[in-house]
């Protein structure tokens, strides 16, 4: 699945990007109803914050947006959300038809 990553007072390192390529394989199996799929790291005084934007094929938009001390389990705590609200919109979707 592809997606962008981007850093404001940061610079995702090369680390950071295989951890968000793992990561976002948790999502491949609904990747059929991404659009697109954008993370925003943002470095803080007090660690980190991610927001994400997911755009879906029929036009919803998902936002999640997460923040903590140390960015990795950031990222799992977002992709959670993202799969768990992909799965409810489907469903939504799936039952109107």
């Amino acid at each position: 699945m592809q997606y962008e990553l981007k850093g404001i007072h940061y610079t995702p390192s090369e680390k950071t990007r295989e951890f968000f390529d793992e990561k976002v394989k948790h999502l491949e199996r609904l990747q059929d109803n991404v659009h697109n799929l954008e993370f925003i790291v943002t470095k803080t005084t007090h660690g980190y914050e991610l927001s994400s934007n997911m755009h879906l094929k029929w036009g919803s938009l998902v936002h999640i947006e997460e923040s903590g001390p140390e960015l990795f389990p950031v990222v799992d705590i977002v992709i959670d959300k993202l799969h768990h609200k992909l799965s409810k919109e489907k469903e939504k979707i799936s039952g109107h038809h």
